[in-house]
């Protein structure tokens, strides 16, 4: 955190490959590649080791991960299509999730201004935007022209959140969803809520957090939680939120379209816009 280089790590692929997503783990980081497929980096070993088509993936190209439990939950995709897959650590199989395209051969159909929609209650073929763990071993889900989608692992049950769209990130705790909605690309509407909608794991309730002043509404980009807070990335704006108290703590306006990625450590705040990333010290916003 001093900004100082202490490892540089090779990956097993073309420099030309950008790495899409980051899923960190006290002993493993998991890499998500657009093309390279998935890379795992033991800390402890320093070894590497890729996973791609070959090996079970159902493409290469990986948009987002997280952990929950001892499943890694792989979201797939980039302008060509996408849909959800799963690592189970303890026995490295890989399963993805599919239709067949022989009932449907129009379901990756994605031509500029001709979006085909897709059932909800089935599995998705469209890029994954975002991917969060729910309880359960559920994983939660948004994909581009359709609401917040949800896969129940104890029943095999695929269903939408018709209340819940234009989704652009997700955050999860043992307790609560929290979904970051974009809807005001234009920043055209000047009042409206927030952005960002709340399910309450254990009474199945959702809210949305209220009107901020001084912030777009819907303009959400990217969600961090931080303990009791949450930091909520926009189109132009930093600001780091109390769900339960429905309080805006703070906030900062940066010059960007939209900020992309969040993280807390090292006694500071990151954000990464416009290909820079920023830092400040968490005393002064906290």
């Amino acid at each position: 955190f001093d900004l100082k280089t202490n490892l540089v790590v090779n990956l097993p692929m073309d420099t030309s490959v950008p790495v899409t997503t980051l899923c960190l783990t006290p002993a493993t980081i998991w890499i998500g590649t657009g093309g390279a497929g998935l890379i795992e980096f033991d800390k402890a070993t320093r070894k590497v080791r890729q996973l791609t088509e070959k090996d079970g993936l159902m493409m290469n190209f990986i948009s987002s991960l997280v952990l929950t439990g001892d499943t890694l939950w792989v979201g797939y995709g980039n302008e060509r299509g996408g849909g959800l897959g799963r690592l189970d650590l303890p026995t490295r199989r890989l399963t993805s999730f599919t239709l067949s395209l022989k009932e449907d051969p129009e379901v990756l159909r994605h031509p500029s201004g001709n979006i085909v929609r897709e059932s909800t209650d089935q599995p998705t073929h469209r890029q994954i935007l975002a991917v969060a763990g729910g309880t359960a071993g559920d994983a939660w889900f948004a994909t581009e022209e359709h609401p917040l989608r949800h896969y129940r692992t104890r029943d095999n049950m695929w269903e939408g959140i018709d209340q819940v769209q234009n989704c652009t990130s997700l955050a999860s705790d043992t307790e609560q969803l929290l979904v970051g909605q974009r809807w005001n690309y234009f920043s055209q509407n000047k009042s409206g809520s927030l952005g960002v909608s709340i399910l309450n794991f254990k009474d199945g309730q959702w809210r949305s957090f209220k009107e901020a002043e001084g912030l777009p509404p819907g303009a959400v980009t990217t969600l961090t939680l931080d303990g009791p807070n949450l930091w909520v990335g926009g189109m132009g704006y930093v600001a780091l939120v109390n769900p339960v108290q429905d309080k805006v703590l703070g906030f900062a306006y940066v010059q960007a379209k939209v900020v992309d990625r969040i993280q807390v450590g090292g006694g500071y705040v990151w954000a990464q816009f416009d290909w820079h990333l920023y830092r400040t010290p968490l005393n002064n916003v906290r």
